[in-house]
């Protein structure tokens, strides 16, 4: 289920990080690192949990976190930038 999960975000996020390159968000770079760090979290979880290690409870919380803290901060960021392109085009 981790590595579902993995590959999950990662098409996610590279959906995500294009339209953002197409909206021109000026802060593509940074949000892409962030992107990058969860992942590599995650990924470590995965290889850590196919050691024999129950990664449960700590994945879960971190995606709790990761997420409210994600989508409440760093995506509402860039919100207008997007409408602004649609609006455009």
């Amino acid at each position: 289920m981790i590595g579902q999960l993995v590959d999950y975000t990662v098409q996610h996020f590279a959906g995500e990080e294009a339209m953002l390159e197409g909206a021109g968000y000026p802060l593509i770079e940074q949000h892409k690192a962030i992107h990058r760090r969860f992942v590599d979290k995650v990924s470590q979880m995965q290889a850590r949990h196919e050691m024999g290690v129950d990664t449960t409870d700590e994945l879960l919380k971190m995606l709790e976190v990761w997420l409210f803290s994600h989508i409440l901060h760093h995506d509402h960021g860039y919100v207008k930038v997007v409408k602004a392109s649609l609006a455009q085009h």
